[in-house]
């Protein structure tokens, strides 16, 4: 759903918007990255904060258009995704 297979997307209120679901199957290969970047990013304060200013930056930049603000934050996730993978491997 909005591009990603497998994901259900709910958002609760427009203006501003205060919830973001994003829900998978249990298992699913997806799943597994999106929580490997969570757990990441809380380890890692300082990355996360990166990506706040990251965000924020793009926001202001992209004016409403989330196709730009996505494909400001993909260099960044796909870098950290990576790292946060084997993070995760190295955890267990």
């Amino acid at each position: 759903e909005y591009g990603l297979a497998g994901r259900r997307y709910l958002t609760k209120g427009t203006d501003p918007r205060t919830h973001n679901i994003h829900s998978y199957t249990s298992g699913d290969s997806e799943l597994h990255r999106h929580l490997a970047f969570r757990d990441y990013l809380r380890a890692h304060p300082d990355v996360a904060a990166d990506y706040v200013s990251l965000k924020r930056r793009l926001a202001a930049e992209c004016n409403h258009d989330i196709d730009k603000y996505c494909e400001g934050k993909d260099t960044f996730i796909k870098h950290h995704q990576r790292l946060a993978l084997e993070y995760v491997s190295s955890q267990t």
